[in-house]
């Protein structure tokens, strides 16, 4: 599933797989929205990149996206395409985790 919020800076936030479907999708919401300050694509929640979706996530970074990831099979992804990465995002109050990786 991939959602879309535009709050200032959008983010593409996509939980399962990057794949086929998804490419639509985001094409028709950035082509209405050229020229967009600040873009995030959300991998914590990636389980699966098909061929498709990296060709996807690929067109997105060459655009300004950055991605932001912290499990490994996102990180992979992430560096094998050489995807710009963002800053960490906040942990949540009372979090376990000391610290969360993004590279």
């Amino acid at each position: 599933m991939v959602c879309i919020h535009h709050l200032g800076t959008v983010t593409f936030r996509i939980s399962g797989g990057m794949i086929e479907g998804y490419r639509d999708e985001i094409e028709t919401f950035f082509g209405s929205h050229w020229g967009l300050p600040s873009m995030v694509v959300d991998q914590y929640e990636v389980t699966h990149v098909d061929r498709a979706g990296e060709e996807v996530l690929c067109w997105l970074s060459h655009h300004g996206a950055e991605s932001a990831a912290d499990n490994l099979y996102a990180l992979n992804v992430c560096e094998r395409l050489r995807l710009s990465i963002a800053k960490p995002r906040p942990l949540p109050p009372g979090s376990r985790s000391a610290a969360r990786t993004t590279a």
